[in-house]
C-alpha cells in the first residue's frame, strides 16, 4: 500500500495532452530541492503514461513521483494528500477539482479555463500564473506544503464552497427557479443537457446532474456522443446520441 507522508501532493487526471503533466514534472525538482521528503501521486492512466514515466526516470524522480495507474479507491488516495494539484490549461469544468474539494483538500491549479470559477484564490486554493510556468507551479505548491495549517483551512473552505455552489442539488434548484420565472406557472420542466464528448470527468458530472434533475420530476434528456462511455449505467432519463467526435 501507499504510506502517508507529511508533504504529499496528488494529481488526478487522464494522462493525455492538455492536462499539464509535463509542467508538473518540471516543477517537482524545484519542490524537492526545498522539501526533500515531498512526494507526488499521479493517479490515472492514458496515452502519455509511458512517456511521463520515462521523464520521471530521466529526471531521477522515481522516489518522489509515484504513478498509481487507474484506481477505484480515489477517496482513499486523496485522503493521503495534503494538496491537490491540477495544472491542466483548457478544462471547462475539471471534476477532479470537485472531488478534491469534497475531500477538503486545498487546490493548486492553473488560472485558465473554468478553474477560476471553482478555485477562489487565497481562500480555497492557489492559482498558477502563467498557466504553463513550472516555476510558478512549484512556488504555489511549496507555499501550501510549508504552511499546513493554512492549507487545511483552505481545504475546509473548499468543501463549504462545493456544497454551496457545485452540488447537483444546487444546480437543480437554480434551474427550477429559472424555469419557473420564465414559465410563470408550475409546469413540468423539460431540460436538455448537452455534453458532446461522451467521456471524461465532465461527462460524469453531466450524468449526475441528469440523475438529480430526474429525481426532481424533470423531463430531462442527455444529448451526447455516439460512443457515450456510460451507456451501461442506469439511466432514469432519456439519451440521444447525436455527436460523432
Amino acid at each position: 500500500g501507499l504510506a502517508r507522508t507529511h508533504s504529499e501532493t496528488v494529481n488526478l487526471a487522464v494522462l493525455r495532452e492538455g492536462k499539464g503533466h509535463d509542467t508538473l514534472l518540471a516543477a517537482i525538482p524545484q519542490v524537492v530541492q526545498q522539501m526533500p521528503e515531498a512526494k507526488c501521486l499521479i493517479v490515472g492512466g492514458g496515452p502519455l503514461e509511458e512517456r511521463l514515466r520515462a521523464q520521471v526516470r530521466d529526471r531521477g524522480l522515481a522516489d518522489q513521483v509515484i504513478f498509481t495507474g487507474m484506481r477505484q479507491d480515489i477517496a482513499e488516495l486523496l485522503a493521503l494528500a495534503d494538496v491537490f494539484v491540477l495544472p491542466s490549461q483548457r478544462d471547462p469544468l475539471p471534476t477532479a477539482i470537485l472531488e478534491a474539494m469534497a475531500m477538503r483538500l486545498p487546490v493548486v491549479a492553473c488560472d485558465s479555463g473554468g478553474v477560476p470559477e471553482m478555485v477562489v484564490e487565497g481562500q480555497t486554493g492557489l492559482l498558477v500564473r502563467p498557466p504553463d510556468s513550472a516555476e510558478a507551479l512549484a512556488q504555489q505548491l511549496l507555499r501550501l506544503l510549508a504552511h499546513p495549517e493554512e492549507a487545511k483551512q483552505m481545504g475546509q473552505r473548499g468543501r463549504a464552497r462545493l456544497e454551496a455552489q457545485f452540488g447537483a442539488g444546487t444546480w437543480v434548484r437554480q434551474l427550477e427557479s429559472l424555469y419557473q420565472d420564465t414559465l410563470g406557472r408550475r409546469a413540468r420542466m423539460r431540460v436538455a443537457v448537452i455534453e458532446f464528448l461522451g467521456r471524461g470527468g465532465l461527462m460524469h458530472y453531466a450524468y449526475q446532474l441528469c440523475r438529480a434533475l430526474a429525481a426532481q420530476d424533470v423531463d430531462v434528456t442527455l444529448i451526447t456522443d455516439r460512443d457515450y462511455e456510460l451507456a451501461e449505467w442506469p439511466h432514469p432519463f432519456a439519451i440521444e446520441r447525436l455527436f460523432r467526435l
